[in-house]
């Protein structure tokens, strides 16, 4: 007895798939069956269905033990019982192994019977069934770690798909236990490199690396990675937004104009973390006033104060964080009679000039189109006042009596 538990034993531990294996010679009297009816298992994990059963000893021919699902002769389906009893259990006497694994269950409900074949069609159909429900797999979502990112710096994302390795897949499929790893939303990263790590004994995931390197247009993109089992037709993933720092930098929209003696000078500047907006040349001034508005990632600074008290031809905006620190020396644009003049003699470093081009063209059509257009009214109007005066004297030269305000007067007698 001892030799046959061993045997057993040595079979279950070389091989998952045994089909020839040393069983005992006692034999039973009966057709007998212990099986656990009722299993509830997540979709995607191996099912071990234990069991053991006896049949009578005159059955001398190979007997073949299936399991099944539907009509006995007309199943829809089938599958052999494992000889060996990969499902450890402790056989007795006239004991056989009846145990198998179901693998690749989708959710639901289905019910199993066991069956006996042997010689020319002889077959016993055990009264037994199996209720098998199989619920949605629970299974880890990925992790995902995700270092500080800082544009310009080389980074590398880890993810981590959790296998299904060990108690969850069925002893035969330990060498296909693959998770498939891919990243979505790496469109726009640019040049990247990836690196792929199956799971091992050793290891229970499945590991896959990113690296790029960020910009400050990769901030606030959600990158996800998904985890694929294959054999069980499922896929996990995690999402993750990235948060990129960068340095401050310049906005269209700064300008700095006088109008009605009034100096009004805007700065908008964007950046992570959200910069702090400064104004060194009005550190001699005491009569001014300062708007600040801020968004996610971008600060808009205005100044106003009194044109007459201001006497450069620049301002200076400095934009900072903790990343870096970047500076802009724009012009003083006057408006002098319904045009933008730019001040002779004013110097501006890193800045964008066209906006300013752009304003002083739109402002400059305006005036032409408002002069225009006055122009051309005072003309009409002068015609017609001409018109007038050119039908009086016609009218005048026409009359053919004289009217009694032109009698003469006749001097006084003396």
């Amino acid at each position: 007895m001892l030799v046959e538990i061993c045997t057993v034993a040595i079979c279950w531990v070389i091989t998952a798939s045994c089909s020839q294996c040393i069983e005992p010679r006692e034999t039973g009297t009966n057709f007998s069956i212990t099986v656990t009816q009722d299993v509830t298992v997540e979709a995607g994990r191996c099912i071990p269905i234990a069991c053991k059963f006896t049949y009578p000893g005159n059955i001398t021919e190979y007997v073949r033990r299936v399991w099944f699902k539907g009509d006995a002769l007309t199943p829809v389906f089938e599958k052999d019982a494992e000889v060996c009893g990969v499902v450890w259990q402790f056989l007795r006497g006239p004991e056989r192994s009846c145990s198998f694994f179901l693998e690749d269950q989708q959710e639901g409900e289905s019910e199993y019977r066991f069956k006996l074949t042997w010689g020319d069609d002889q077959m016993h159909v055990f009264p037994e069934r199996v209720r098998v429900s199989v619920s949605a797999l629970t299974q880890k979502k990925p992790t995902v770690e995700t270092p500080p990112l800082t544009e310009g710096e080389w980074a590398t994302l880890t993810c981590k798909v959790y296998s299904l390795k060990r108690n969850d897949l069925c002893p035969q499929r330990l060498e296909e236990d693959f998770v498939g790893i891919d990243w979505r939303g790496t469109e726009n990263l640019g040049m990247l490199w990836g690196r792929m790590e199956p799971s091992t004994a050793e290891h229970v995931f499945s590991v896959a690396e990113l690296s790029f390197t960020p910009k400050s247009e990769h901030h606030n993109i959600n990158l996800t990675c998904m985890g694929f089992y294959k054999k069980a037709n499922i896929t996990v993933e995690k999402t993750v937004t990235l948060r990129v720092k960068y340095r401050p930098k310049f906005l269209n929209g700064s300008v700095c104009v006088v109008q009605a003696e009034v100096l009004t000078c805007v700065c908008v500047s964007q950046g992570v973390p959200l910069p702090v907006i400064a104004w060194p040349m009005l550190g001699v001034y005491i009569s001014y006033s300062i708007v600040v508005s801020r968004s996610a990632q971008t600060v808009n600074s205005t100044i106003t104060m009194s044109a007459s008290e201001y006497k450069n031809s620049s301002m200076e905006c400095v934009s900072r964080n903790v990343i870096g620190q970047i500076e802009m020396e724009f012009p003083v644009l006057h408006q002098a009679e319904g045009s933008l003049t730019h001040i002779p003699g004013s110097e501006k470093r890193d800045v964008a000039v066209f906006p300013w081009i752009i304003v002083g063209l739109s402002l400059s059509l305006n005036v032409a189109l408002l002069v225009y257009l006055t122009s051309a009214c005072k003309c009409k109007k002068g015609g017609q006042k001409r018109a007038k005066e050119e039908d009086s004297t016609y009218i005048s030269l026409d009359k053919a009596d004289v009217s009694p305000e032109y009698d003469i007067i006749s001097p006084n007698p003396h």
